[in-house]
């Protein structure tokens, strides 16, 4: 699913730019920080708590889904020849979370794609261990507004909503989450929450934004 994802994700920008564009200095050479932000109002998760010798499977449906990522959590570069923003993320802990993994974000005309492939291991006073996995891939994603930020850095918005933003999911977006919790007879077992099922109602919302430096 993982390759599936890639491969779609960089035909697409691949197809978009034609030789002349490549050999143009792009615009978003510059790219100091990209923060991607996914929220859906519709999603259902499988809960399987492992207890030993019962496990119990709950469905938890129409609920909301929400994540945020930043490239600030890894080590960038712009690679000019695909016209595409590359993070991996394997620096130290960010806020006592340990991530690791990789987010692509490519530029073709006036709309970028973003692919992530992320892990996030952390410890919790409610949950102990956690292990959180991401893989979110979309294409197609519009310009809707540049703004000035108050440092004279320029930041490109990239936005879709309702509808769209699961329109533009190139595979199913694939999250899992390992803690630990309390079961019903009050035991502390391990427990599991997937993403089984996803639909994007009104609300639904997914912004990229891209930061250049002053000038730029």
């Amino acid at each position: 699913m993982k390759k599936l994802c890639l491969v779609l994700f960089l035909s697409f920008f691949l197809f978009t730019c034609t030789e002349t564009e490549k050999n143009e200095e792009s615009d978003f050479e510059s790219t100091l920080k990209v923060e991607f932000e996914f929220f859906s109002t519709g999603a259902t998760y499988e809960l399987d708590e492992k207890n030993e010798g019962n496990p119990t499977i709950a469905t938890i449906s129409d609920v909301e889904f929400n994540v945020e990522f930043s490239t600030v959590a890894g080590s960038s570069e712009f690679d000019p020849d695909e016209n595409m923003f590359r993070t991996t993320f394997d620096n130290p802990e960010v806020l006592g979370k340990l991530i690791r993994g990789k987010m692509r974000v490519g530029f073709a005309d006036d709309f970028v794609g973003v692919y992530v492939d992320q892990s996030r291991q952390y410890e919790s006073l409610v949950s102990g261990s956690v292990g959180e996995f991401y893989e979110i891939g979309l294409i197609g994603i519009p310009l809707v507004d540049i703004i000035t930020e108050s440092t004279g850095e320029e930041v490109y918005i990239f936005e879709l909503s309702g509808q769209s933003v699961c329109n533009a999911l190139t595979s199913q977006l694939e999250y899992d989450r390992y803690f630990t919790t309390i079961n019903q007879k009050g035991q502390t077992v391990e427990a599991e929450e997937k993403l089984t099922g996803l639909s994007c109602g009104e609300r639904s919302l997914v912004t990229v934004r891209v930061y250049l430096p002053d000038g730029a």
